[in-house]
């Protein structure tokens, strides 16, 4: 399962959400809280939130994402889409657009991979800028952060566990070494270097865990 979430033009969100069996890409506006909402669910399934549901607006229409936990650390997510932005709309409603399955921590730790990245990258004011209306979610995003840290411990014991801990790097001709880009999944540590060596760079790239390496 790969999730991403990353700003454009200013106003507005790109999201990717896919499996084995399909995937699904559309973007979101600042009309909503997109990724705060996102990102309030996701500390809420960690917490032990059994359903969580949050809406993504386009211009028109609206994304719904829906949320079941099951047993253990299972998570379904289904999302339904909506002609009307703000639908008020039930779910039987919405036409399902993407399903699957996946563990809660593939989910959130990828989501969180993603807010760190945007948090990194913008600020706090410059999100604020992008987003107008909504500030960061810093509360939500410091609660997944210490709820995955007891998971982050257990995987320095080799426990195994989806958390954002890759990272890429590069080496120059001078053989200087270089940090791309950190708090990766696995899978997308070493398919953002793959992508580097489709292109036909010819510095050296390589991904590896932080945490263990």
């Amino acid at each position: 399962m790969e999730f991403s979430y990353d700003l454009s033009e200013e106003g507005w969100a790109s999201v990717r959400i896919a499996d084995g069996a399909g995937q699904l890409e559309f973007t979101c506006s600042r009309l909503s809280d997109a990724l705060g909402d996102l990102a309030k669910g996701a500390a809420m399934l960690l917490g032990g939130s059994r359903e969580e549901a949050c809406a993504l607006q386009d211009e028109p229409g609206e994304y719904r994402f829906l949320f079941t936990r099951g047993e253990s650390d299972s998570l379904t997510i289904h999302i339904l889409w909506f002609e009307k932005s703000f639908s008020g709309r039930a779910n039987r409603f919405g036409q399902e657009v993407f399903r699957c399955e996946c563990a809660v921590l593939d989910f959130v730790g990828q989501l969180f991979a993603s807010l760190h990245r945007i948090l990194v990258g913008r600020g706090l004011e410059g999100y604020r800028m992008t987003w107008r209306n909504h500030d960061f979610p810093v509360r939500a995003y410091e609660a997944i952060r210490q709820r995955l840290q007891p998971v982050s411990n257990l995987r320095r014991a080799g426990s195994p566990a989806h958390i954002p801990s890759w990272a890429v790097w590069r080496q120059d001709d001078a053989g200087s070494q270089f940090l791309v880009e950190d708090h990766l999944t696995e899978d997308r540590a070493k398919a953002l270097v793959a992508e580097f060596e489709t292109r036909g760079h010819k510095q050296t790239y390589w991904c590896c865990d932080e945490m263990i390496s």
